[in-house]
């Protein structure tokens, strides 16, 4: 094994870090899953098998038969049984033979079989359409051999035979001329959902992981439990396809089905709530509890039960419902029509989701409080697009559905001549008295009319109410006083529904009552939309990928599906589209479904329509959001913000006024804000604004300004302390690296934010990101200047230590010499940036293993920095520690020692026993004590350094981590083992997680717990981790760094201890090879290499390839 002492830090230098990393999540399996891991199977009683009950089943029929009884049918869920679903505990037969028929004695009673099994040792492969296709032939032949055709017919279904019973109504109506299956849907008067997913469950995912992981052998129905996913593409067509139907019934002269939506409202024990809520229930309908899980919601146990007397209470419903129908009923239809209904589109059969939002509506309406003695008002605010009309339309047609007598009233709001406009509408719809008479004003004989109470209950939607000046100042064509706020009536029997993107209008609107802020759709939302409008063959991750570029926009989605289908794209192609030009695309007009004809339908039009509102009423704001696009759209710190403002007023605090016009861009959802103040925007806001900004011809400006303010904000001085900073502006600096101007000054400032960005990639251990970004720096540079300016000059010394960094020493030392002559031939030799330069190359000349040029090199500057900045001076004590290193590595250890004592004296005078600089002087003292043989004086150094870091630093401070590691070294110096294995494995982990898997430090960790792993003679972990450390070092450093090198080195050795001597000696040739070209054949490591490979190839144990041949 190599020497231990590469292991420790000698050389004196900047501590670096990377981002920390985040742990994996894991999944678990619930423990009532797990379990079943041990639960007998079929295959262990093989002597008992499971017959299905398949089909239809009459478990009560009245005699004697009347033709106008009803006919109800029970289906059981996922796993069910065509019987047992519906029996209680303690009971032998269901209750629906056994306790409904008393309550319901005209009506005959069947249960429906089906292969509900999802897990078993032969499962069904039929999807849930094919289950619904068995139903309507089972039931049809049933009815149609017992004379049974004409009888209505009430479906009870329990979980997943809610959708089987939703999709065989659908399909009855579609093969409506097919033997007995139009009779279904036409005789449906009544269902009963217990427990159906409507919106999917998490079963669905449950029951994949036990599949996967619990019965990996058994056969499991994917195609039944995938329909339960919240994102199931077939859940989304049942559901769209089913309650399109339903709205479809009255013209096509059919019934109205009467539905109640039944929950579970206890958990099943170690699962939790099977179908929440809000998935077992719709909004605005008959929405009933009951009090047991998932399971036991079908199980009663007698006629008192609780869940019975529900159940059983809606049936009874139903069937007076459908007795009190008559032919005359239609007259009630015509009858309705009186009641005025000015919605001006049509209801949306592609919307999809928002169903928290409508029941929200619904509750705070509050519409079956006929006695309430206040007005509700309610504003829906958000983003140009997010889906606000959509959701009132939807809303105004559920409560037509639910509460015909209540009137709506549609009000156009973007200006007053078309709130005016609207207010007329209401007048000649109504019939108001008055409209006629020049001397009267339509706003207030509205107002007047619609707050009398004899006059109706109604709901008024205010649409695209954007503009709060109009409600508080009056509108240009007004003729009344006041604001067209005070127009609109406050009474009991009335109802506001406001839409707008501006939630300080919404809020004036509401008199501070109800905001509901409407972002972005559900992502499985998202895919039922882009379903509804897009050929089926689209893929569901292209389609997630369109809705991710989207940003979940409603309005963004809709235009994408209408530019696919009109020019017959695949959405890969119509993606790649959008990467190129996304402004274009979003610039793109089409017909939308509740858009308003004078309203532009395009995104981009839009939010445009926003920005022109923003500029007028808070420049400022405007100016903010100009500024933010041209940085990363996450994260952006408010201190840029403010830092603009102060500087375009000459140093004038504006946290009041950048807080005020924040609000105003957080009124209009633009922009986000998080806890931590920072400020988020979309994507698209950000690239719409870019255009806009270009068609008003500010972009450069504005360019400018996010450069000046990143250039301002980005620490120019790299040390440890600065790093979070740095990790916290850094994407914003990645963007505004990238906007060159023609300006020079502009440029000069990008090439000094980017010098800022490479010395931190630098610090970090990303050094091929730091040399890309110095050469940059150094381009602008020379060109802006020259060659032989300071600032070019800088450029390359940073490159040359770039290079350094990344092991290609002769570059770096061909480009030090250079620099070293510039300097001395501008500067003069004894400037400290041409000492600086010298001490680089005395370094690069150390790495390189020529130690005898790095020692003379390292004596002249030492004596420059005496003569020039004197014997204590930071510069001079740094000088001395470095040359003390080169003096160790000769092996000159008493010279080492004296110089280290000497800079630790200083450092503790000058700075302090508690700085940093003094403690890598202790630690540096402490590796030469090891080397001495000096064990316990090391190891009380070592401990006494890592206390302090721990205390001065922190924990995870890096050079904390290092001291750490170092310990561990020494421990395994002194032979406690396993104190060193425990010390090596936190330092391990903590480099891991606070600098990354791939920092230079991390790597040194490993090769740390694998030699200590070594020396415990647990080679085979010892060689997984020399192993890692290899592959890693390749990819961080290249194949061809000396670190990478000895990595190799280290790995061949390992090889060697686990006897497995061909590979070592192949290993080791490569390697010796590889250090002989790159780091000289004099090169301590490169003569070390050759004298093991010597000592190897000597030794019996090694096989010549004649010697493995005659084995073989």
């Amino acid at each position: 094994m190599p020497d231990m002492r590469k292991i420790f830090r000698r050389r004196e230098k900047k501590p670096s870090t990377a981002l920390p990393t985040s742990a994996p999540l894991e999944t678990s399996v619930p423990p009532i899953l797990a379990s079943l891991a041990t639960a007998p199977t079929t295959s262990e009683f093989p002597n008992r098998k499971k017959i299905l009950s398949l089909g239809i089943k009459v478990l009560h029929s009245p005699e004697p038969c009347d033709v106008d009884n009803f006919s109800i049918v029970f289906i059981h869920g996922l796993s069910g049984d065509r019987e047992k679903t519906w029996t209680g505990p303690n009971q032998t037969e269901p209750w629906p033979k056994t306790i409904l028929p008393d309550r319901l004695p005209t009506a005959r009673m069947l249960v429906f079989g089906y292969d509900a099994k999802w897990l078993k040792d032969s499962s069904s492969r039929n999807r849930v359409q094919e289950h619904a296709s068995n139903l309507l032939a089972s039931l049809g032949r049933h009815r149609g051999e017992d004379g049974t055709s004409s009888r209505p017919i009430i479906f009870v279904c329990h979980s997943l035979g809610g959708l089987v019973c939703m999709d065989a109504l659908v399909l009855s109506e579609q093969q409506g001329g097919q033997h007995h299956l139009p009779k279904i849907h036409e005789q449906t008067i009544g269902i009963q959902f217990l427990g159906t997913p409507h919106q999917g469950s998490d079963f669905a995912s449950w029951a994949k992981l036990v599949s996967r992981y619990v019965f990996p052998m058994r056969q499991t129905n994917s195609d039944i439990t995938r329909v339960l996913r919240k994102d199931s593409e077939e859940l989304a067509r049942i559901q769209h396809s089913f309650h399109l139907r339903l709205q479809l019934r009255p013209q096509l002269g059919l019934p109205a089905i009467s539905i109640t939506y039944f929950f579970e409202e206890l958990p099943t024990p170690h699962l939790g709530v099977i179908v929440p809520k809000e998935s077992a229930t719709r909004p605005g309908c008959n929405n009933i509890g009951i009090h047991a899980n998932h399971s036991n919601m079908t199980k009663f146990e007698d006629a008192n039960d609780d869940g019975l007397l529900k159940v059983s209470g809606e049936l009874r419903r139903y069937i007076e419902v459908a007795k009190q129908a008559s032919p005359n009923a239609r007259l009630d239809v015509d009858e309705q029509a009186t009641i005025p209904f000015t919605v001006p589109y049509s209801t949306n059969e592609n919307f999809v989701g928002r169903i928290d939002i409508l029941r929200q509506l619904e509750s705070c309406f509050d519409l079956s409080n006929i006695d309430r003695t206040w007005q509700p008002r309610i504003a829906l605010y958000g983003l140009g697009g997010i889906g606000k009309t959509q959701i009132a339309i939807q809303f105004t047609y559920w409560l037509q559905r639910r509460y015909p007598e209540v009137a709506v009233y549609w009000v156009h709001a973007s200006n007053a001549d078309r709130f005016r406009q609207s207010f007329t509408s209401i007048a000649q719809d109504c019939g108001i008295p008055g409209l006629d008479d020049p001397g009267n004003d339509v706003l207030p004989l509205v107002k007047a009319w619609l707050g009398k109470k004899d006059n109706g209950r109604w709901l008024m939607v205010i649409d695209n109410a954007d503009d709060e000046a109009l409600f508080t100042t009056s509108g240009s064509s007004s003729r009344s006083s006041g604001n067209l706020g005070g127009f609109i009536p406050d009474c009991a029997n009335g109802n506001i529904l406001i839409t707008t993107r501006n939630k300080k209008a919404g809020s004036r609107l509401t008199k501070g009552k109800q905001l509901i802020e409407i972002g972005r759709m559900d992502i499985s939302d998202c895919v039922k939309l882009l379903r509804l409008q897009l050929d089926d063959a689209a893929s569901t991750e292209s389609i997630r990928r369109l809705s991710d570029q989207l940003e979940y926009i409603p309005l963004a989605l809709a235009q994408a599906a209408a530019f696919i289908r009109e020019n017959v794209l695949s959405i890969d192609y119509y993606l790649e589209l959008l990467m190129k030009r996304p402004v274009d695309l979003l610039g793109e007009e089409f017909e939308a479904v509740g858009r308003d004809e004078e309203s532009l339908h395009a995104v981009a039009a839009t939010w445009m329509i926003s920005f022109q509102q923003i500029q007028q009423r808070n420049p400022l704001a405007g100016e903010l959001l100009s500024l933010m696009s041209f940085f990363d759209r996450q994260e952006i710190p408010r201190v840029f913000l403010l830092n603009y403002y102060e500087r375009r007023n000459n140093g004038k605090d504006g946290a009041l006024e950048v807080t005020k016009a924040i609000g105003h861009l957080l009124s209009f959802s633009l922009i986000k804000e998080e806890a931590s103040q920072n400020i988020n925007i979309h994507r698209l806001v950000q690239v719409t604004t870019r255009k806009w900004l270009s068609n008003q011809h500010h972009e450069d400006a504005y360019q400018g300004e996010a450069l000046l303010t990143v250039w301002e904000m980005f620490p120019n001085e790299q040390n440890v302390e600065n790093w979070p900073t740095c990790t916290a502006y850094l994407p914003h600096a990645q963007v505004v690296r990238g906007l060159t101007s023609s300006r020079r000054n502009r440029e000069v400032k990008r090439a000094d934010l980017l010098t800022n960005i490479g010395c931190f990639f630098h610090d970090e251990g990303r050094w091929k990101e730091a040399e890309e970004t110095h050469k940059e720096a150094g381009a602008i540079y020379r060109e802006v200047f020259g060659e032989e300016n300071p600032n070019t000059l800088n450029s390359m010394a940073d490159l040359a230590s770039t290079f350094r960094s990344l092991g290609r020493l002769e570059e770096a030392e061909k480009l030090q010499i250079k620099l070293l002559e510039l300097y001395k031939r501008i500067l003069g030799e004894a400037h400290p940036y041409t000492l600086t330069v010298m001490n680089n190359l005395a370094t690069t000349f150390y790495s390189l293993g020529r130690l005898e040029e790095a020692e003379k090199l390292q004596i002249k500057v030492l004596e420059l920095y005496k003569r020039i900045l004197g014997e204590e001076h930071p510069e001079t004590l740094t000088s001395k520690n470095n040359l003390a290193s080169t003096f160790y590595d000769l092996g000159r250890l008493e010279e080492a020692e004296k110089l280290l004592v000497k800079v630790l004296e200083l450092r503790k005078t000058i700075l302090g026993e508690e700085h940093p600089g003094t403690l890598r002087s202790i630690n540096n003292l402490a590796s030469t004590f090891w080397e001495q043989g000096r064990l316990e004086e090391a190891e009380k150094l070592q401990i006494k350094v890592l206390e302090l870091r721990q205390r001065v630093l922190g924990e995870e401070h890096p050079d904390t981590l290092n001291s750490m590691n170092n310990l561990a070294s020494g421990l395994c110096y002194l032979g406690r083992l396993e104190e060193a294995e425990q010390l090596q494995i936190k330092s391990l982990e903590l480099h891991e997680r606070v600098l990354g898997e791939k920092h230079p430090d991390t790597l040194n960790s490993i090769n740390s717990l694998a030699s200590g792993l070594y020396y415990l003679g647990r080679l085979e972990e010892a060689e997984q981790l020399q192993i890692k450390a290899l592959e890693l070092g390749k990819r961080v450093f290249g194949e061809e760094h000396y670190r990478t090198l000895d990595s190799m080195s280290n790995l061949s050795h390992m090889w060697r201890k686990l006897n497995r001597p061909n590979e070592a000696v192949e290993m080791m040739t490569e390697c010796t090879a590889l250090q002989k070209r790159i780091l000289g054949g004099d090169h301590p490591s490169t003569l070390a290499s050759i004298k093991t490979l010597g000592s190897w190839l000597s030794s019996p144990m090694v096989e010549t390839n004649a010697q493995q041949e005659e084995h073989a």
